[in-house]
């Protein structure tokens, strides 16, 4: 029950952050409708191109395991820079002159690609980890990886459905 825990954890938060983001690239560090889609569909879009990286470094040197474990830690830094940078404002100083807004897109930036670096490892190892766990030939542990993969997907859609209704 752990692998799809994560799923659901992992979807909740990057829908959530997804969803949101251009509004707060717009109306936080004041960049325009077309500069902020356009950022959030690249690193939508680099989300989707680093699995290809992680499954390679899981298949070639570090395993599934690792690279899901070492990868989580990436994510999570990723995720907590996020929260810094909606922060910045508070720990800065603020005078008129110095409005802080290129630290801090500097900041949200990084932890925004620390994310989609996060998702390299993450996406392709941890339906495959799960899948190991079971023996394809005995009838028994066939049903309960099709049971563990129904609780997988189940998790990743209702992360992503909460993330839309509720985190909005």
């Amino acid at each position: 029950m752990c692998l799809p825990g994560t799923e659901f954890v992992e979807c909740l938060a990057f829908f959530g952050v997804a969803k949101n983001m251009v509004t707060y690239l717009t109306g936080e560090l004041h960049e325009s409708n077309v500069d902020a889609a356009t950022n959030v569909s690249t690193w939508i879009g680099s989300c989707f191109f680093t699995p290809i990286i992680g499954a390679f470094l899981a298949d070639t040197y570090r395993g599934r395991y690792r690279t899901l474990v070492i990868f989580l830690w990436i994510y999570t830094v990723g995720m907590l820079t996020l929260t810094v940078s909606a922060s910045l404002p508070l720990m800065m100083e603020s005078s008129p002159h110095n409005t802080g807004i290129g630290t801090r897109r500097a900041v949200v930036y990084l932890g925004l690609y620390l994310v989609a670096l996060g998702e390299g490892g993450i996406k392709p190892c941890t339906s495959d980890l799960g899948a190991d766990r079971f023996d394809g030939a005995d009838p028994v542990e066939r049903v309960t990886k099709s049971s563990f993969f129904n609780w997988y997907y189940f998790a990743i859609n209702i992360g992503s459905l909460l993330s839309g209704t509720l985190l909005l």
